[in-house]
């Protein structure tokens, strides 16, 4: 080896185990980390530990039982608080595609026509798509959305690019 290739080897070994000698001497040993969690057995956990378990996941595990057992308090709170009840007037739900009306469907496929006169869709024809249904009420903005659904699934309308 010549000495412009073996002094940056050199080097760059003392780097590494001067970092992994920085890390074991301040890395947090898996007993210290044990004691930090509060030991191998918890209030929740019936289950002694393991004498050769290890003790990070002793300590993770005794982590998660605790978390269960605070999502298990809240869910028993909201169940026994009984269901939220939502005012009709904050309901925002359109009507569904088998309740509405055939002559509003009618009525829907004709206004599309006349939004959408060509069978080929670009950019410029989905945009003022986009507009004109953005501008309508929720009922008439699902009829016409259903109506273009099923334009779009029958082949009425294509996509050009």
């Amino acid at each position: 080896m010549t000495r412009s290739s073996t002094l940056p080897i050199v080097v760059l070994s003392l780097v590494v185990l001067a970092q992994a000698w920085l890390l074991h001497g301040r890395g947090a040993s898996p007993a210290r980390i044990a004691a930090a969690a509060g030991g191998a057995e918890t209030a929740g956990s019936a289950e002694p530990a393991a004498p050769d378990a290890d003790p990070v996941a002793v300590a993770v595990m005794a982590r998660l039982d605790r978390i269960d057992a605070r999502l298990a308090a809240l869910d028993d709170a909201r169940v026994a608080a009984g269901p939220a009840v939502v005012p009709p007037a904050s309901r925002s739900e359109p009507p569904s595609s088998d309740r509405i009306d055939p002559r509003t469907i009618a009525d829907a496929d004709r206004r599309l026509a006349a939004l959408l006169p060509d069978r080929d869709i670009d950019r410029g024809a989905w945009a003022r798509w986009q507009a004109a249904l953005a501008s309508l009420p929720a009922e008439e903005r699902f009829a016409l959305s259903a109506a273009f659904a099923r334009a779009v699934n029958e082949d009425r309308l294509r996509w050009r690019p």
